[in-house]
């Protein structure tokens, strides 16, 4: 049995010893953050859950984890449609596109259940076309663009109750250049549902462009009600450091929550190049409905990437209740922020 525990923005995965008088026994091993980490940044205490990998009494193991990979080749386009995928094992992608070259290759009117393990890889692949899908209860994250894919499009699916293993990887998240990610419906997720933008150690440097539009994220009461299972210090649409130029317009976020942190909107380490514009953004419990964090030290750190953070930032004709935290650098001429709504 293993015992998954929250660290900050970790789910830290331990051996369980025993369980016995009501107190459970683990091992620790060494995580990149510490068994404290949920006191000390979010002055909460930590939830856990516990889950048997490979036994199940009443369900079929499954083993297999990949069912389709595509390296390498040249193709007119693939398609797969009206497929049901029902479980899987661990390890590795259920899909996965790398190195293809192709007028496009399309995935629709599929339904994705239960994967345990992630999702769909699409890297040194363009024209990535998702519409019209359901992915539910799947275990990590279900879509994965890399920065070495280009004009992806993400379309008019549905995303309910993901994560189930308490990871900060996003439902969605999308590195590459020229994406697009419209029209979608994202309900309860442990971190995060749609992410974008590269870390600011990443010397690929600013290569994220594209638009995420349009889509409702939201929680459902039950899942709001605690202990519930998240992770802190994160934002229903997470952006990284590092991007060439990405929108985010006219989403619809509501009915957020977690134990600390968790915002609608977070622009996280220093953001560079992101535009906010027109979303509608309430009932954000406990944080920030909106959240540029000013983190200047990130261009001064030895193993960033990037030096010069915080800049080409634009904030405006957003509706929000609650608060918004919002910084720009004053001596930057691409940077402002302009009227936004707040509702009483």
């Amino acid at each position: 049995m293993k015992l998954i525990l929250s660290q900050w923005f970790v789910g830290a995965v331990y051996d369980v010893v025993k369980v016995s008088k009501g107190w459970i026994y683990f091992r620790r091993v060494p995580y990149r953050t510490r068994i404290w980490s949920e006191l000390r940044f979010g002055r909460c205490l930590p939830r856990y859950m516990l889950f048997s990998p490979r036994k199940a009494a009443s369900a079929y193991p499954c083993a297999a984890s990949n069912f389709l990979s595509v390296d390498d080749s040249r193709f007119g386009s693939i398609v797969l449609e009206g497929f049901h995928f029902l479980g899987n094992g661990d390890g590795g992608r259920l899909l996965r596109f790398s190195g293809m070259e192709a007028d496009s290759v399309v995935i629709r009117r599929c339904s994705f259940e239960g994967i345990r393990s992630r999702g769909i890889l699409v890297e040194r692949t363009d024209h990535f076309r998702l519409t019209d899908s359901n992915f539910r209860e799947g275990a990590l994250n279900q879509v994965y663009v890399d920065k070495t894919a280009s004009d992806a499009r993400i379309e008019r699916n549905h995303f309910i109750h993901n994560g189930l293993l308490m990871t900060n990887d996003p439902v969605v998240d999308c590195k590459g250049g020229e994406f697009l990610i419209r029209d979608n419906y994202f309900e309860d997720f442990s971190y995060s549902a749609i992410g974008a933008g590269l870390h600011f150690t990443d010397t690929c440097g600013l290569v994220t462009s594209g638009v995420i539009e349009k889509n409702e994220i939201c929680m459902s009461d039950s899942f709001r009600e605690p202990p519930m299972r998240s992770l802190i210090d994160g934002g229903a649409i997470y952006v990284w450091t590092q991007n060439k130029d990405l929108l985010i317009r006219e989403n619809y976020i509501h009915d957020i929550a977690g134990p600390h942190g968790n915002r609608g909107i977070f622009g996280d380490d220093g953001v560079v190049n992101l535009h906010i514009c027109d979303n509608t953004v309430l009932r954000v419990r406990k944080s920030y409905a909106i959240d540029v964090r000013r983190v200047h030290r990130v261009g001064w750190r030895k193993n960033s990437a990037i030096r010069r953070v915080n800049v080409g930032i634009v904030v405006r004709g957003n509706t929000y209740d609650g608060r918004l935290r919002l910084h720009v650098r004053k001596n930057d001429p691409d940077s402002y922020v302009g009227e936004n709504i707040v509702l009483k």
